[in-house]
């Protein structure tokens, strides 16, 4: 074997194990916890619960950003992943970023003005009806409303006030009432002295002319 030869293989050799030794590091700090190892299969699978992690070196292993989703919700971007659905740095795919000059957000990983937009008018997913426009975050001619109801107080009666007994006037003792005199028995006249009496007058005879 040549001298060549022989520099060539140990330098495949060192460089073999050097990427050896950076994937060990790479899976090694991943948490124990986020590590799923099946007995079937011996490829490690982090479960990426949750986007916007700090530093789960993503960037030598990226599908521990992924979810099983497609397309990917979750993508790893500067070595972190993030939710591109809603992130206004890293819209639709990392490093899109949403204008600054307006009221934009990052709707299902597309750059939205909230401000205008019918099908997301005010906020994401929030939809003006069929025909118009919305104005500044608001749909016109939008239902009002109504005031919650209130609910209905029972209505409490007075409280009822004890019947007083009605005490009747005091009864006043009947007073006898005095016969009148009795007259005593006599003649009409002079019983009664006040009505005149003509029956004692005899009327004159008349003569008879000759």
């Amino acid at each position: 074997m040549t001298t060549q030869a022989t520099q060539f293989l140990t330098i495949v050799t060192l460089l073999f194990v050097f990427v050896i030794k950076i994937k060990g590091d790479s899976i090694s700090s991943i948490p124990s916890d986020e590590i799923n190892k099946n007995s079937t299969n011996t490829s490690v699978v982090v479960e990426a619960d949750r986007v916007d992690q700090v530093s789960p070196n993503c960037g030598a292993t990226p599908w521990i950003c992924s979810t099983g989703e497609f397309p990917p919700r979750a993508l790893c971007c500067r070595n972190r992943c993030v939710d591109v659905t809603n992130d206004l740095n890293n819209c639709g795919f990392c490093g899109v970023i949403c204008p600054l000059i307006g009221n934009w957000k990052c709707c299902n990983g597309v750059c939205t003005n909230i401000n205008f937009n019918p099908f997301s008018c005010g906020d994401c997913g929030r939809t003006c009806p069929f025909g118009f426009p919305c104005i500044f975050g608001r749909c016109p001619f939008e239902p009002v409303a109504p005031p919650p109801l209130r609910p209905i107080e029972p209505i409490t009666p007075p409280p009822l006030r004890p019947i007083e007994p009605v005490t009747p006037p005091p009864l006043r003792p009947i007073e006898p009432v005095a016969p009148p005199p009795l007259l005593s028995p006599g003649l009409p006249e002079q019983n009664s002295p006040n009505i005149p009496n003509y029956q004692h007058k005899r009327p004159h005879p008349i003569m008879p002319t000759e």
